[in-house]
């Protein structure tokens, strides 16, 4: 069922935050975000991971991960089998969630090669590896005879699907040491996998792979006569300059020592641009943990991971080029604005964002059973509106995502908080065992004031269970003057009760 918990889990948390309780409230921060191949629709069966966390996305794409220590760069990573790996940065801020939108796209048809002999492998789209004798190892480094399967994937930096599946950020370390902000100009996956598994194989040590990568033709007039070439390192995920490529007019072609993710990228000349993001919902107010995205004419996207207290933001960009800016947060985007960088040193001062940003948000995450829990929402007025999956959106709120097979999460956003009285509440639809025992966790985000975690108390008994999560009043304000953790689980009555999800 849809995830109307969520909503009511979002609600609870804003009242909680806003009263200053420090009943539930938690000191770690949050990332979470959605999962999305090229043409916008959600991955299910993702593996998303930070450090030593890992979750799995939703089948609609959606994925938490919690309990997260302050981090100003973190790594987050996406594989699934039959797509290309890729990672998002972002920084970690204690009682904040950073939000991220990761694209993957799918991995071109394997083609299979013997290890032991090699040979080449081309894309369909002309992207191509030449591949030695005894070219492949196991993980670990031992010797692979069989033969192995090979995917070529190519990516077109010259459009918008391409550069939002760019691994880690525009950022490049050069063989100096030096960081540069890089404009690709082509980029490629070679992937090794067992043909009878699938499990992935490595490449070897030592033997010269020969790379050819077709540059897009909106780009082959200003493309160089030689380009380095930068790997990008799944672990820091960071681009390190190895190599060379030679451009013979429409496509590059150089050697390399192992097989990876591999990117023709020039430093491109650097200025800056300045501002700041303001709430426009809320009396113009800065907004920290702000997302804000640069994205060029030409193959790069830069930005700012995490607005600080102040909402201000001084983002790298390629100099004296058309490009557009916008903030987000929380899944919610603001105003795109179209601006001419300036000269190679200087600043252009954007003036401010505006960004509407949701006050609460809600998450319900659980184990593989029960199979489904549901968020309910009942929000004031007369009558009193009630979200869950059965009826979605209601006025100022929407329940994002449902879950109905496991794990979660599913997610409830509040857009404006109304005076009255709110319930947020889980319903143990169906599925074996309990919420009691099944690790389910609620998290309330409250914009400005940090997060508020419950999970269910004893005496789950299974379907049909109501765990009572959180009650809580919004003033005349619109601040969240009383919150109350409710800490209990009851049965749905016959006929439902409305008396089980109102205050």
């Amino acid at each position: 069922m849809p995830s109307s918990s969520l909503s009511l889990a979002l609600v609870a948390a804003a009242a909680l935050a806003l009263t200053g309780c420090p009943k539930g409230l938690v000191s770690f921060g949050v990332v979470m975000g959605t999962v999305q191949d090229p043409y916008g629709a959600g991955l299910g069966e993702v593996v998303v991971s930070l450090g030593d966390q890992t979750v799995v996305s939703s089948g609609q794409g959606w994925f938490v991960l919690d309990e997260l220590d302050e981090a100003d760069r973190a790594v987050v990573t996406f594989r699934k089998a039959g797509y290309v790996m890729t990672s998002e940065i972002t920084r970690v801020r204690i009682g904040e969630s950073s939000f991220l939108d990761a694209v993957m796209a799918p991995a071109s048809p394997p083609q299979t090669v013997s290890g032991i002999i090699g040979g080449t492998v081309t894309s369909p789209d002309g992207a191509s590896v030449t591949l030695p004798p005894n070219f492949a190892v196991r993980p670990g480094g031992l010797a692979w005879t069989g033969d192995v399967n090979v995917a070529v994937t190519l990516f077109d930096p010259s459009t918008d699907a391409g550069l939002a599946a760019f691994p880690g950020e525009f950022i490049g370390t050069r063989l100096d040491g030096s960081d540069a902000l890089l404009v690709s100009y082509s980029f490629m996956d070679v992937s090794l996998s067992d043909p009878a598994t699938g499990e992935p194989l490595d490449s070897a040590n030592g033997p010269v792979f020969g790379l050819s990568m077709p540059v897009p033709a909106v780009m082959q007039a200003e493309a160089p006569a030689t380009i380095p070439l930068w790997r990008f390192d799944e672990e820091s995920g960071r681009w390190f300059e190895e190599s060379s490529a030679t451009f013979d007019g429409t496509r590059y072609t150089g050697s390399v020592t192992h097989l990876s993710i591999w990117n023709c990228d020039v430093a491109a000349d650097r200025s800056y641009v300045i501002g700041r993001v303001i709430d426009c919902d809320d009396g113009g107010d800065p907004v920290k943990g702000a997302r804000v995205t640069v994205k060029g004419v030409r193959g790069w996207t830069s930005g700012e991971t995490s607005t600080p207290e102040d909402g201000r933001f001084r983002i790298p960009v390629d100099s004296n080029h058309s490009c557009t800016i916008w903030p987000s947060k929380n899944g919610e985007e603001g105003v795109r604005l179209d601006f001419v960088s300036a000269d190679t040193g200087g600043e252009l001062d954007v003036g401010d964002l505006c960004l509407g940003v949701a006050p609460v948000k809600v998450t319900l995450t659980w184990n593989a059973v029960p199979q489904d829990l549901d968020s309910h929402l009942t929000t004031p007025g007369a009558p009193r509106e009630h979200l869950y999956y059965a009826n979605r959106p209601i006025t100022d709120a929407s329940l994002d995502t449902d879950d109905t097979d496991g794990y979660g999460p599913e997610v409830v956003t509040i857009y404006d908080l109304v005076p009255g009285d709110y319930r947020y509440s889980v319903h143990h639809f169906s599925g074996d065992s309990d919420m009691s025992t099944e690790g389910a966790t609620a998290l309330m985000i409250v914009d400005g004031q940090g997060i508020y975690a419950e999970t269910p108390p004893a005496g789950g008994t299974g379907a049909e269970d109501v765990w009572l999560v959180w009650d809580f009043t919004v003033d005349a304000n619109g601040r969240v003057s009383a919150v109350n953790a409710q800490r209990d689980i009851v049965k749905v009555g016959a006929g439902d009760g409305a008396s089980v999800y109102d205050p």
